[in-house]
């Protein structure tokens, strides 16, 4: 896509992932990688996102000024706050912040990289037993030549929901990493750089943890103002679908790096698809739909299995980890079995998200009949 920087590294901050054939997998980048994408002439701001959480612990500060008063005191850098208009039913404290650090060397740098990969490998640690989940504060690392407070009147249009369909949503929560990474894959970088005008550069890490870069198209005239980004009905019913879309797809690289790390302590290669670790993170989203419409497919069969969200999700990552679920109609008889199982009035069957295992088990033996 245009204006897209990705980047191939031999260095890893997180597990290897080995197929059969013995090729290595997507790794996460390093902070030099993200250093080298960076333009020294131009200033860094860390974007950061406190909706769910912030970067460091947080006392109950009682007060909006408590809570400037903590996050200076952590930062020890330039803070600027995006406020954003009245009509996005959101409290002060939840809006994003701007930290201005001083240039790509900053150590402060470093410990953001550190803690958005941390992020991005706690949501997918326990694998399909978890829940693909985690806070995810540092939103990216933007570049240009402003104050903060230009740059934050420059974020606003960005983040707010502009569309065709009728909806309710006013707060395009572009602050969170996996949003801009599913909004990239549903209308294309251009689209979207060509809103940023004066912001230069925005850094980011996709699912595998690579850096990604969007970059304007160039400045614009002073009396300009560069164009809103506008989704049709069928791009924002997209977006509609990100949350479970992103943990059906951590719930399934999480599953993946298990079965990794357990062959290489039996010395024996893993039985599974590169198709998700061998891909672009930006290449995901469409598999991770089609999951989800199986998911839908297999509620509709088994319906006493699927109780909750949790079940729709595993399901969508269960069927990215074997091909034979792929097709609701065409799953291996013994795992049709299992699920169509109703259990007694006095045990009824249990929901898909506790029989994950046998799931998986009994799609692994099929294949290797």
């Amino acid at each position: 896509m245009a204006g897209q920087t990705d980047m191939s590294s031999n260095d890893a901050n997180g597990a290897t992932l080995v197929t059969a054939g013995g090729k290595q997998a997507i790794h996460p980048h390093s902070l030099q990688e993200l250093q080298a994408v960076l333009d020294p002439m131009a200033q860094v701001f860390v974007l950061v996102d406190p909706l769910v959480s912030e970067p460091f612990a947080l006392e109950e500060p009682g007060t909006l000024a408590g809570l400037q008063a903590q996050r200076e005191a952590f930062w020890q850098r330039p803070l600027t706050r995006i406020e954003l208009p009245g009509r996005v039913a959101l409290p002060v404290h939840h809006h994003p912040y701007l930290v201005e650090l001083q240039g790509r060397t900053d150590p402060l740098l470093a410990e953001t990289f550190e803690r958005a990969q941390a992020d991005r490998v706690r949501a997918r640690a326990d694998g399909l037993d978890g829940v693909g989940m985690s806070a995810q504060p540092i939103g990216g690392w933007l570049q240009c030549s402003l104050y903060g407070e230009q740059l934050a009147q420059v974020l606003l249009p960005l983040l707010q929901v502009n569309t065709e369909a009728r909806t309710d949503a006013k707060y395009l929560r572009l602050t969170d990493r996996r949003v801009l990474a599913l909004l990239r894959s549903v209308v294309g970088d251009a689209r979207i750089e060509c809103c940023f005008g004066a912001l230069q550069a925005w850094a980011s890490l996709d699912v595998h943890g690579h850096i990604t870069v969007l970059r304007s198209h160039g400045a614009i005239a002073e009396n300009q103002t560069p164009p809103r980004l506008r989704l049709s009905r069928e791009e924002w019913l997209q977006m509609m679908q990100g949350a479970s879309l992103h943990r059906i797809l951590d719930m399934s690289l999480g599953a993946l790096e298990q079965q990794a790390g357990l062959a290489s302590r039996l010395e024996a290669a893993p039985r599974y698809s590169a198709a998700l670790t061998h891909r672009p993170g930006a290449e995901l989203f469409g598999p991770a739909q089609a999951a989800l419409a199986c998911a839908n497919e297999a509620a509709q069969r088994w319906p006493h299995r699927f109780t909750g969200p949790q079940d729709f999700i595993v399901w969508g990552a269960l069927s990215l980890l074997h091909r034979s679920l792929r097709s609701v109609k065409g799953v291996p008889p013994s795992v049709d079995e299992l699920m169509r199982d109703q259990g007694t009035p006095d045990e009824p069957a249990e929901p898909l998200r506790y029989q994950h295992a046998e799931v998986s088990r009994r799609a692994r033996d099929s294949a290797h009949d």
